[in-house]
């Protein structure tokens, strides 16, 4: 299992009794990953964060699963 060093940078909560940890790389990467895909011109910038969020949870569903 890979584990990092934690950082203050990093938030920390309890879903459904688990731990959980989202590192700061993770909003930097769905960022950058969102801002070439989904940042258009005609796009808000409401759109990058409907893209982070559904990156967020449908990563925390997965692992919940």
């Amino acid at each position: 299992m890979f584990s990092s060093n934690p950082t203050p940078l990093d938030i920390r909560f309890r879903l459904f009794g688990f731990p959980c940890r989202i590192s700061a790389f993770f909003w930097l990467g769905a960022f950058f990953l969102g801002n070439t895909t989904v940042s258009r011109p005609g796009i808000p910038l409401a759109g990058l964060a409907i893209w982070v969020g559904s990156m967020l949870l449908s990563i925390l569903v997965h692992e919940l699963g």
